[in-house]
């Protein structure tokens, strides 16, 4: 019932040939390693993108690197594994597409990006808390909720 909208309006859309199962295989990834010859520079040119993203990527490495011992939380560790995978997820449906690439790149990129922002704002928080509260991170590592001695 509730996707009965979408399938009304939907029902007379083309059908297209992404069916990107049907690329999962070691032959169609190896053909199309190449790519990441133009799939890792757009990516970074598309996060320096101060018109779009502002100094989000730039905050989130110089963050990272102030705020080094957020990195002993497993919550901080598990976010970094879940952007990296989520990073590379999108460069390996990039590699296994059949559409053209620079096509594809150019109109899905910032829209991909944008999805994995949310991920990078909240590493950012976790690392900001870690640089402005040295002294009650340091002495209570194991929980950053509790409040000292108590």
């Amino acid at each position: 019932l509730l996707l009965l909208s979408w399938i009304v309006w939907s029902w007379n859309l083309p059908r297209t040939h992404d069916n990107y199962a049907s690329q999962f295989h070691l032959r169609i990834i190896v053909e199309n390693l190449h790519r990441l010859k133009i799939i890792i520079p757009q990516f970074l040119n598309q996060i320096i993108q101060w018109n779009r993203w502002g100094s989000l990527w730039i905050v989130l490495v110089v963050a990272s690197l102030l705020g080094w011992r957020a990195f002993r939380k497993q919550h901080v560790i598990a976010l970094w594994a879940l952007l990296g995978m989520h990073f590379g997820l999108y460069i390996f449906i990039y590699i296994i597409t059949p559409w053209e690439i620079q096509s594809h790149i150019q109109i899905s990129l910032e829209r991909l990006i944008l999805h994995i922002t949310p991920a990078a704002i909240l590493i950012i928080g976790y690392h900001w808390n870690v640089i402005v509260r040295k002294e009650d991170i340091m002495e209570n590592d194991c929980n950053p909720l509790q409040e000292n001695g108590k």
